[in-house]
């Protein structure tokens, strides 16, 4: 969701971009024709995607072209023994060669 102004130059500071993490932060900020300026250096991986405090505010009407600060917070941090989805696999149904090919397998193997 866009917080634009049509024929106007100024765009709002999304509250979506106060409520994700940095990457999304980056991409929702600089959508909106905004420069984005990081206040230090921070690491990002599959495990730790820091949160952010924008300055301006988010609610804050600003320039487009203009800069917002983003200063990385610490976020949740991911476990690598978590899933985060619930993958679910359909597995083709067996054939009737494929029946009969594992029948005379395991035949051979009590033998």
């Amino acid at each position: 969701m866009l917080h634009e102004f049509p024929h106007t130059s100024s765009v709002v500071v999304p509250l979506r971009a106060q409520q994700t993490d940095i990457v999304d932060a980056y991409d929702i900020l600089h959508r909106l024709g905004l420069r984005v300026e990081l206040t230090q250096p921070t690491a990002v991986s599959s495990l730790i995607e820091p949160t952010v405090k924008l300055s301006p505010r988010a609610g804050a009407r600003v320039a487009r072209g203009s800069t917002v600060k983003i200063t990385p917070q610490h976020g949740p941090i991911g476990s690598p023994a978590v899933l985060k989805s619930h993958p679910h696999y359909r597995l083709p149904e067996p054939t009737a060669s494929s029946r009969s090919s594992r029948s005379r397998e395991a035949r051979s193997c009590r033998a």
